[in-house]
């Protein structure tokens, strides 16, 4: 890649408990990258760079803010995450928050490949982004997100009173993320939980990279394979996160196809970047309906596995945990649980390097349970359907690729009371 660059680096986090934050910043590469663009340089101001978001709705109060680190940095391929220690605000007139935003803002000037990074507050992920790829005369952008329900001090009555962090352990030379390299590679962490929850919910983060960055348009291995292909990546144009508990399956995720800022072409996303890019977003599973197998003092694991993965995927989550007030401790049980099998469909129709391809799949996971608290018996159910189409047209010896790609979720969480 191109010679890094002295970007610097500016974040802002309001309203924030004394834990540990920290910054990774790592290449993402791809075999069909564009390069990044060289502009000359001048007596220009630096462009202002953003995404498209629904604005943060914020109450109609004087905000308290607090610096947590400003870092300038160059080189960080391999390096340890920039760690900062920090106490909450001190002039706040008080301590219970509406709402808690994260800001983060960043500049860079020169030649540069974008990035992916994360922010952690002990081990518990709250931003994954990707920056942008600056032009000579130097770029600037912020990003804001609501980071209310990862925060769990000063916290509003339907937040989680605990979050354990499902991630990686530093010391290490890179980011909190587990990573998964291919499609037998499973990752995760056992925990303990505290006797008293009562609900739970399992936030996962999720990237894709390398090989796999462009996964909705890779090639069936079939049409590889007949065509000789080398360097080209494969297994299809299908991925699925499966999320599970002690090797039961409880979640799939189908994830939003997220283009970074050096994707297909860097002029696409100037000065407007690509949906989910700066903020990438994040996939909730319920795991309230199988409390009653982790209520026992024991750990448990939660693990993640990428169906037809190349490498390389970065996965962690947070389990948001409400706990009874009253009681020491819960019960719980599992009333229900259906998985059905991932039905993967291809049909191909190809003649040397042009063809179509079609790819179909479906799923579904059901779920229910009760737990016994000072709240009463309450029976949670919840439902994921999920379908997906991708259409691949290759033409003009494979130079030309059309792709038509739909996924359909319906997913719902009841609870009963009896």
């Amino acid at each position: 890649m191109a010679p890094s660059l002295l970007p610097s680096l500016l974040l802002i986090l309001t309203f924030l408990p004394p834990l540990l934050a920290a910054t990774n910043l790592r290449t993402v590469a791809t075999l069909f990258r564009s390069h990044p663009i060289s502009e000359p340089a001048g007596a220009v101001p630096p462009t202002t760079y953003f995404e498209v978001t629904k604005p943060i709705q914020l109450p109609k109060t004087q905000p308290c803010s607090y610096l947590v680190l400003q870092h300038d940095f160059a080189s960080t391929y391999g390096k340890p995450p920039v760690l900062a220690s920090y106490q909450p605000p001190s002039d706040c007139p008080s301590q219970n928050f509406a709402k808690i935003v994260l800001e983060w803002t960043a500049t860079s000037k020169g030649r540069q490949y974008d990035r992916i990074f994360g922010v952690w507050i002990g081990g518990v992920e709250i931003l994954r982004s990707c920056t942008a790829e600056p032009r000579a005369t130097g770029i600037v952008w912020t990003v804001k997100k609501d980071i209310t329900s990862d925060i769990t001090f000063g916290k509003l009555d339907n937040e989680a009173d605990l979050i354990l962090p499902i991630s990686r352990n530093l010391p290490l030379n890179d980011g909190l993320w587990f990573e998964i390299e291919n499609s037998t590679d499973i990752q995760g962490k056992e925990i303990k939980i505290p006797q008293n929850a009562y609900r739970a919910v399992l936030e996962v983060y999720v990237s894709f990279h390398e090989n796999d960055e462009f996964w909705f348009g890779n090639y069936p291995n079939e049409y590889i394979s007949v065509n000789n292909l080398t360097g080209f990546p494969g297994n299809g144009p299908f991925r699925e996160v499966v999320v599970s508990l002690d090797d039961v399956v409880i979640g799939a995720i189908w994830p939003f196809t997220v283009i970074y800022t050096g994707g297909v072409n860097p002029l696409l996303w100037r000065p407007i970047s690509g949906i989910g890019s700066f903020d990438l977003p994040t996939y909730d599973i319920e795991v309230t309906p199988f409390l009653g197998r982790i209520l026992d003092q024991k750990g448990h694991k939660f693990a993640f596995r990428v169906t037809n993965a190349l490498n390389v995927w970065y996965i962690d989550a947070n389990l948001h945990l409400w706990l009874d007030k009253k009681w020491e401790r819960t019960q719980g049980k599992v009333l229900k649980h259906r998985t059905s099998p991932l039905a993967l469909s291809l049909l191909s129709n190809f003649s040397g390097f042009d063809g179509s391809f079609v790819v179909k799949a479906s799923r579904s996971i059901v779920s229910s349970g009760w737990v016994r608290s000072s709240h009463g018996v309450i029976i949670t159910k919840s439902q994921q359907k999920l379908k997906y189409g991708n259409a691949m047209i290759l033409g003009n010896d494979s130079n030309l690729q059309k792709l038509d790609q739909i996924i359909k979720l319906k997913e719902s969480v009841h609870f009963k009371i009896p």
